[in-house]
């Protein structure tokens, strides 16, 4: 089955029991989803070709010397000092821009 299904389903198993207690409503229940849904988000696949790592999406680390540069597409690179960091970062972006396809009047996430 599907992991995200699943987690969603238990999310709004939980809060129609709370609605039908008169405690909570749709709103809440929405609101509850939407925050689950970073965490839902698989992380990047990183491919490594050299001393570059592409994470697919727009999101390439370079590393140069003892630096690690993260380039985001139409965005200047950003140094790390351990590769995890610039991947954490990476991974960040990435779900911040999906969570704001949500919320496309703004742009801001949910």
């Amino acid at each position: 089955m599907n992991e995200a299904r699943d987690k969603i389903a238990k999310i709004l198993e939980d809060k129609i029991e709370l609605f039908y207690d008169f405690l909570m409503g749709f709103d809440e229940a929405a609101d509850a989803i939407l925050a689950a849904l970073p965490d839902m988000i698989a992380p990047l696949v990183w491919q490594r070709n050299g001393s570059h790592w592409a994470g697919g999406y727009g999101f390439v680390i370079r590393k140069v010397g003892k630096s690690y540069f993260l380039h985001v597409k139409n965005g200047f690179p950003q140094d790390f000092d351990l590769l995890a960091d610039a991947q954490a970062k990476a991974n960040a972006h990435h779900r911040s821009q999906i969570m704001a396809a949500f919320n496309p009047t703004t742009g801001e996430k949910p």
